[in-house]
Protein backbone atom coordinates (compact mmCIF):
# COMPACT_ATOMS: atom_id res chain seq x y z
CA UNK A 1 0.00 0.00 0.00
CA UNK A 2 1.35 3.39 -0.91
CA UNK A 3 1.81 5.49 2.24
CA UNK A 4 -0.29 8.36 0.89
CA UNK A 5 -3.16 6.15 -0.35
CA UNK A 6 -5.63 6.70 2.53
CA UNK A 7 -5.11 10.49 2.52
CA UNK A 8 -5.50 10.63 -1.26
CA UNK A 9 -8.75 8.65 -1.16
CA UNK A 10 -10.16 10.91 1.56
CA UNK A 11 -9.11 14.03 -0.39
CA UNK A 12 -10.79 12.67 -3.53
CA UNK A 13 -14.02 12.05 -1.63
CA UNK A 14 -13.90 15.59 -0.20
CA UNK A 15 -13.80 17.07 -3.70
CA UNK A 16 -17.48 16.18 -3.93
CA UNK A 17 -17.54 14.81 -7.46
CA UNK A 18 -16.44 11.29 -6.56
CA UNK A 19 -19.48 9.37 -5.34
CA UNK A 20 -18.03 5.90 -4.76
CA UNK A 21 -14.64 4.24 -4.71
CA UNK A 22 -13.98 0.62 -5.63
CA UNK A 23 -11.15 -1.87 -5.55
CA UNK A 24 -11.24 -4.40 -8.36
CA UNK A 25 -8.58 -6.96 -7.56
CA UNK A 26 -7.41 -10.36 -8.69
CA UNK A 27 -6.42 -11.15 -5.11
CA UNK A 28 -8.52 -13.34 -2.86
CA UNK A 29 -11.43 -12.11 -0.73
CA UNK A 30 -9.76 -11.61 2.69
CA UNK A 31 -6.82 -9.39 1.66
CA UNK A 32 -8.99 -7.37 -0.72
CA UNK A 33 -11.61 -6.75 1.99
CA UNK A 34 -8.89 -5.82 4.48
CA UNK A 35 -7.33 -3.40 2.00
CA UNK A 36 -10.70 -1.78 1.23
CA UNK A 37 -11.46 -1.34 4.94
CA UNK A 38 -8.04 0.08 5.77
CA UNK A 39 -8.18 2.62 2.92
CA UNK A 40 -11.80 3.68 3.37
CA UNK A 41 -12.88 2.25 0.00
CA UNK A 42 -16.66 1.97 -0.41
CA UNK A 43 -16.88 -1.34 -2.33
CA UNK A 44 -14.55 -4.07 -3.50
CA UNK A 45 -14.49 -6.95 -5.93
CA UNK A 46 -12.04 -9.80 -5.30
CA UNK A 47 -10.74 -12.67 -7.45
CA UNK A 48 -11.54 -10.92 -10.72
CA UNK A 49 -9.84 -11.77 -13.99
CA UNK A 50 -8.81 -9.00 -16.42
CA UNK A 51 -11.87 -9.39 -18.65
CA UNK A 52 -14.12 -9.49 -15.56
CA UNK A 53 -12.64 -6.15 -14.45
CA UNK A 54 -13.70 -4.62 -17.77
CA UNK A 55 -17.13 -6.23 -17.38
CA UNK A 56 -17.56 -4.69 -13.93
CA UNK A 57 -16.64 -1.28 -15.30
CA UNK A 58 -19.10 -1.70 -18.16
CA UNK A 59 -21.78 -2.66 -15.61
CA UNK A 60 -21.06 0.49 -13.57
CA UNK A 61 -21.25 2.59 -16.73
CA UNK A 62 -24.62 1.06 -17.63
CA UNK A 63 -25.83 2.10 -14.17
CA UNK A 64 -24.95 5.69 -15.10
CA UNK A 65 -21.55 5.96 -13.41
CA UNK A 66 -18.65 7.83 -14.98
CA UNK A 67 -15.63 5.60 -14.29
CA UNK A 68 -12.03 6.61 -13.74
CA UNK A 69 -9.84 3.52 -13.45
CA UNK A 70 -6.41 3.72 -11.86
CA UNK A 71 -4.14 0.81 -12.63
CA UNK A 72 -0.51 -0.13 -12.95
CA UNK A 73 -0.40 -3.74 -14.10
CA UNK A 74 -0.77 -5.71 -17.28
CA UNK A 75 -4.01 -7.16 -15.86
CA UNK A 76 -5.50 -3.65 -15.69
CA UNK A 77 -5.17 -2.82 -19.40
CA UNK A 78 -8.56 -4.11 -20.54
CA UNK A 79 -10.35 -2.32 -17.68
CA UNK A 80 -8.40 0.88 -18.37
CA UNK A 81 -9.51 0.74 -21.99
CA UNK A 82 -13.16 0.30 -20.92
CA UNK A 83 -13.19 3.22 -18.45
CA UNK A 84 -13.99 6.78 -19.53
CA UNK A 85 -10.75 7.96 -17.92
CA UNK A 86 -7.73 5.81 -17.13
CA UNK A 87 -4.74 6.75 -15.01
CA UNK A 88 -1.42 5.01 -14.50
CA UNK A 89 1.90 5.92 -12.94
CA UNK A 90 5.43 6.10 -14.25
CA UNK A 91 7.12 2.82 -13.46
CA UNK A 92 3.95 0.79 -14.09
CA UNK A 93 3.89 -1.92 -16.73
CA UNK A 94 4.37 -0.68 -20.29
CA UNK A 95 0.93 -1.96 -21.23
CA UNK A 96 -0.68 0.08 -18.42
CA UNK A 97 1.17 3.30 -19.28
CA UNK A 98 0.48 2.83 -22.99
CA UNK A 99 -3.24 2.26 -22.34
CA UNK A 100 -3.70 5.06 -19.81
CA UNK A 101 -4.97 8.44 -20.91
CA UNK A 102 -3.12 10.07 -18.02
CA UNK A 103 0.26 9.00 -16.66
CA UNK A 104 1.42 10.46 -13.34
CA UNK A 105 5.14 10.94 -13.81
CA UNK A 106 6.24 11.15 -10.19
CA UNK A 107 5.45 7.44 -9.49
CA UNK A 108 2.95 8.33 -6.79
CA UNK A 109 -0.75 8.97 -6.47
CA UNK A 110 -0.54 12.12 -4.35
CA UNK A 111 -1.40 14.30 -7.36
CA UNK A 112 -4.75 12.61 -8.06
CA UNK A 113 -6.84 15.14 -6.08
CA UNK A 114 -5.01 17.94 -7.88
CA UNK A 115 -5.74 16.29 -11.23
CA UNK A 116 -9.46 15.98 -10.45
CA UNK A 117 -9.59 19.57 -9.18
CA UNK A 118 -7.93 20.88 -12.35
CA UNK A 119 -10.27 18.81 -14.52
CA UNK A 120 -13.29 20.28 -12.75
CA UNK A 121 -11.93 23.83 -13.04
CA UNK A 122 -11.22 23.23 -16.75
CA UNK A 123 -14.79 22.03 -17.25
CA UNK A 124 -16.17 25.13 -15.48
CA UNK A 125 -13.87 27.38 -17.49
CA UNK A 126 -14.90 25.88 -20.83
CA UNK A 127 -18.59 26.20 -19.94
CA UNK A 128 -18.09 29.86 -19.01
CA UNK A 129 -16.21 30.51 -22.25
CA UNK A 130 -18.95 28.87 -24.31
CA UNK A 131 -21.59 30.85 -22.43
CA UNK A 132 -19.84 34.14 -23.20
CA UNK A 133 -19.36 33.35 -26.86
CA UNK A 134 -22.84 31.95 -27.43
CA UNK A 135 -24.40 34.74 -25.38
CA UNK A 136 -22.93 37.49 -27.53
CA UNK A 137 -23.82 35.58 -30.70
CA UNK A 138 -27.44 35.02 -29.67
CA UNK A 139 -27.72 38.65 -28.56
CA UNK A 140 -26.27 39.78 -31.89
CA UNK A 141 -28.61 37.68 -33.99
CA UNK A 142 -31.56 38.83 -31.88
CA UNK A 143 -30.69 42.48 -32.43
CA UNK A 144 -30.73 41.96 -36.20
CA UNK A 145 -34.38 41.02 -36.04
CA UNK A 146 -35.55 43.03 -33.03
CA UNK A 147 -33.52 46.23 -33.21
CA UNK A 148 -32.54 46.37 -36.86
CA UNK A 149 -28.78 46.32 -36.24
CA UNK A 150 -26.55 45.86 -39.27
CA UNK A 151 -23.72 43.44 -39.92
CA UNK A 152 -21.04 45.93 -38.82
CA UNK A 153 -22.60 46.24 -35.36
CA UNK A 154 -22.89 42.48 -35.03
CA UNK A 155 -19.25 41.96 -36.03
CA UNK A 156 -18.19 44.57 -33.47
CA UNK A 157 -20.28 42.81 -30.82
CA UNK A 158 -18.66 39.46 -31.69
CA UNK A 159 -15.18 41.00 -31.46
CA UNK A 160 -16.12 42.38 -28.05
CA UNK A 161 -17.24 38.88 -27.05
CA UNK A 162 -13.90 37.46 -28.18
CA UNK A 163 -11.98 40.06 -26.17
CA UNK A 164 -14.15 39.38 -23.12
CA UNK A 165 -13.50 35.66 -23.48
CA UNK A 166 -9.75 36.21 -23.87
CA UNK A 167 -9.65 38.43 -20.79
CA UNK A 168 -11.55 35.79 -18.82
CA UNK A 169 -8.98 33.18 -19.89
CA UNK A 170 -6.20 35.20 -18.30
CA UNK A 171 -8.16 36.11 -15.17
CA UNK A 172 -9.56 32.67 -14.33
CA UNK A 173 -6.56 30.76 -12.98
CA UNK A 174 -6.98 27.71 -10.69
CA UNK A 175 -5.28 27.68 -7.31
CA UNK A 176 -3.32 24.44 -7.43
CA UNK A 177 -1.48 24.65 -4.12
CA UNK A 178 -4.69 24.13 -2.11
CA UNK A 179 -5.02 20.52 -3.23
CA UNK A 180 -1.68 18.95 -2.37
CA UNK A 181 -1.55 15.85 -0.17
CA UNK A 182 1.14 15.44 2.41
CA UNK A 183 2.52 11.94 2.46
Amino acid sequence: IRPEARDVIQALKQLGKIKKTYIISGDSEAPTRSLAESLGIDHYFAQTLPDQKAGLIEQLQQQGHFVCYIGDGINDAIAMKQAQVSVSMAGASHVATDTAQIVLLNQGISHLPQMFYLAERFHQHINSQLGMMLGTTVFGVSTIFLAGWGMGSIMLLNMLGLLLSLGYSFADQPKIAQHKISA
